[in-house]
């Protein structure tokens, strides 16, 4: 399990305030909204949206987590990263209603694993150069740790 080490931070980042909003966004607009407007409840968001914001909330916590100073080497990252990036873009092409062949398909699940890989490994070295001043710790990323 230790080569999915930033599965794990991000695992050790969660809070109930995070699931109950995992929860009940996918709620409020699948089933809230569009039963208050008279429509029938939108079963895409209830299947789509709970692994949509568990997958954008990781990418979130990895990136902020580097960019305060919890740095991963790319030889840590890419597991985590391209398991993220290939479910979300897979997520995205099963969604759609015109879906491209199998191969096309693969080739855009490769990409999206490849571009978010090399985004969050990219994005702590850009943020480092001093292009932005970002603060030494953030309480948002140190709040789960123990004093």
């Amino acid at each position: 399990m230790n080569r999915f080490v930033p599965l794990l931070y991000v695992w050790d980042t969660l809070t109930v305030w995070h699931l109950a909003i995992w929860i009940a966004v996918p709620i409020v607009f699948g089933v809230v909204l569009p039963l208050r407007d008279g429509r029938p409840v939108v079963r895409a968001w209830l299947a789509a949206g709970l692994p949509v914001l568990a997958i954008a909330y990781a990418v979130l916590a990895i990136a902020t987590g580097q960019i305060f100073g919890d740095t991963f080497t790319l030889a840590a990252l890419w597991r985590s990263t391209a398991l993220l990036g290939g479910v979300a873009v897979g997520l995205l092409l099963a969604g759609s209603e015109r879906r491209p062949p199998w191969p096309i398909s693969l080739a855009f699940v490769i990409f999206g694993a490849a571009f978010v890989t090399f985004a969050l490994w990219l994005l702590p070295r850009v943020a480092g150069l001093g292009l932005v001043d970002f603060p030494e710790a953030s309480w948002g990323v140190h709040l789960y740790r123990a004093p």
